[in-house]
C-alpha cells in the first residue's frame, strides 16, 4: 500500500553456521564484512503495517574473489612462456584461474582457464612483448578477482646461417647472416681478437675493417627484441697474409 512506513528483514548467509539478519527502512543496503569469493544466498523480507510480512524473495550471489600473489614467468622460450602465482588470502578449493595474454592492453590473442597455480601460455612469437593477466575466478566461473600482471617477452630467434667472408682482405671482414622469425629489433655484432669491437645494426650484414693482417678473429652475433636478447651464435675467420706466398682462403 502507497504511503505505508516499511521495512527490510535482509538474511545472508554463504554456509549453514553463518546466519546474519540485518534491519533497514531502506530498500537499499550494503552488506559488509563479507567472505571474498563465496557463494551467498540473501533473503529479503518486507514487513509492513501491524507486523504483516510478505513472501521471503532469495537470490545467490558470488562475492569477488581476492587477486593472486607473487607472479612470476618460471621458464620463457622463444614460443612459450610459463607462470607461476600464489593462492590469493581467502583461497577456496573451487578455485580456478583464468589467464589472459595480451599483446597490447586493447588486443587480447589467449584465454588460458587452469585449475592449479601454474600454466604454459604456448604457440607465441618469438621477441614479442606480451603482458599475462591472472585472474582468479569464483565456482561459478564468472566472478573474477581484479587482475595480476606480468609483463616479457618471448626469447628472439637466433640469426640463421651465420657466415663470415674475408674475400681475400688483408684488414676486414665480412658478416653476413639471415633474419629469424618473429620480432627483431636489431643485431648485436662483436668481434674479438686482436681488437674487439661491438657493433649495433638493423641489417643482416656487417663489415669490420681496419683489423690486422693474418689474425683469427671470432664473431658472435645477438638477435635483440626489447629487452630480451636471443642465445648468441659464433664463427671464427682470418684475415688474408700481406705476404703473396700465402695462400689465402676465402671462407664459404
Amino acid at each position: 500500500m502507497t504511503g505505508v512506513p516499511k521495512s527490510y528483514n535482509i538474511t545472508y548467509y554463504w554456509n549453514a553456521d553463518s546466519h546474519i539478519t540485518v534491519l533497514s527502512n531502506s530498500p537499499n543496503v550494503t552488506l559488509r564484512s563479507l567472505k571474498s569469493g563465496s557463494n551467498y544466498t540473501i533473503t529479503v523480507v518486507t514487513a509492513g503495517a501491524r507486523g504483516y510480512q510478505s513472501t521471503p524473495v532469495s537470490r545467490s550471489v558470488f562475492t569477488k574473489p581476492l587477486p593472486v600473489n607473487l607472479p612470476q614467468a618460471l621458464k620463457v622460450t622463444s614460443s612459450s612462456v610459463s607462470l607461476s602465482w600464489s593462492m590469493p588470502n581467502e583461497s577456496h578449493s573451487s578455485y580456478t584461474y583464468r589467464v589472459q595474454t595480451n599483446v597490447t592492453l586493447q588486443s587480447m590473442i589467449n584465454n588460458t582457464i587452469v585449475t592449479g597455480e601454474t600454466a604454459t601460455i604456448v604457440n607465441l612469437t618469438p621477441g614479442q612483448t606480451y603482458t599475462f593477466l591472472i585472474y582468479t575466478r569464483a565456482a561459478d566461473n564468472v566472478s573474477e578477482s581484479e587482475p595480476v600482471s606480468l609483463t616479457t617477452c618471448t626469447v628472439p630467434g637466433q640469426a640463421v646461417g651465420v657466415t663470415v667472408n674475408n674475400y681475400k682482405s688483408v684488414n676486414s671482414l665480412v658478416v653476413n647472416w639471415t633474419a629469424p622469425t618473429g620480432n627483431v629489433s636489431n643485431y648485436t655484432v662483436t668481434i674479438t681478437g686482436d681488437l674487439n669491437r661491438t657493433l649495433q645494426n638493423t641489417s643482416t650484414q656487417v663489415t669490420f675493417t681496419n683489423l690486422l693482417p693474418g689474425r683469427n678473429y671470432s664473431i658472435t652475433v645477438q638477435t635483440i627484441s626489447g629487452s630480451c636478447n636471443s642465445p648468441i651464435t659464433t664463427v671464427t675467420e682470418a684475415t688474408c697474409e700481406y705476404d703473396p706466398r700465402v695462400l689465402c682462403v676465402i671462407s664459404i
